[in-house]
């Protein structure tokens, strides 16, 4: 079944998200999909993103 992750202005099907670029010092995170779509959003999603992966550093960091 698919996860869905919500970016601040849409949900993105999880399982089509192959990376996610932080770039430090800044708010924002870019998020490349298999499509080849890449989207900025907020770096405050990046946690609850993380987390619906799966990224157990995600978690351990609360």
């Amino acid at each position: 079944m698919a996860s869905f992750v919500y970016t601040g202005e849409e949900y993105i099907n999880a399982d089509h998200i192959i990376s996610i670029d932080a770039s430090p010092g800044t708010a924002t995170i870019w998020i490349r999909l298999d499509t080849g779509d890449k989207y900025a959003r907020s770096a405050k999603y990046l946690k609850e993103i993380l987390e619906t992966l799966g990224c157990r550093k995600a978690e351990q960091n609360e």
